[in-house]
């Protein structure tokens, strides 16, 4: 099983300057080629990554 926070790091230092913080979750999706989009969502829930087969991935 993949660690979390080993491939967290491992995709800040592959898809973001370590001379820049706070880093942007946004900028780093789009770079991953996920594409993002700004929506209402329910309460309690802060954002969401759809991924349907044969599509890219939707960062919410």
């Amino acid at each position: 099983m993949l660690d979390p926070k080993e491939q967290a790091e491992k995709t800040l230092r592959e898809h973001w300057s370590s001379d820049v913080f706070p880093a942007d979750p946004i900028k780093i999706a789009q770079l991953l080629g996920i594409r993002v989009v700004a929506v209402e969502l329910d309460d309690g829930i802060f954002g969401l990554i759809r991924k349907n087969k044969g599509f890219a991935p939707l960062f919410t």
